[in-house]
């Protein structure tokens, strides 16, 4: 089992402002035989407002009563449940600090003058 699990972002823009980013916490991803990404979805999902200079918002790590279901119906294995909560405390705080290296990448691409 790995010690450190994955997230996917999404950035939602209205031309190049940031509105919103959202991660989905993540066990693995990859890119399939068909060439289209995948993720083993860890349920937890972080979320936080972007400003106009593209620092986050506060961020949340919400859909716990998700994990805690998948955890409880056996989808996912105890191992699991503590991956995706260090996981998402983790983005969450690169997302305070404002150090998620997804964040900048995406930024760097849609605003590479800034």
């Amino acid at each position: 089992m790995p010690t450190q699990g994955y997230a996917a972002l999404l950035v939602i823009l209205t031309g190049e402002t940031p509105l919103f980013a959202y991660a989905d916490v993540c066990a693995a991803t990859g890119i399939g035989e068909d060439g289209m990404p995948w993720l083993d979805d860890l349920y937890l999902d972080v979320r936080a407002t972007l400003n106009v200079d593209w620092t986050p918002g506060v961020p949340e790590i919400i859909d716990a009563d998700e994990l805690d279901a998948a955890l409880h119906s056996g989808q996912i294995t105890l191992e699991q449940h503590a991956l995706a909560w260090v996981t998402a405390r983790d983005v969450a705080g690169q997302c305070a600090r404002n150090t998620h290296p997804l964040l900048e990448a995406v930024r760097s691409f849609v605003s590479p003058a800034s």
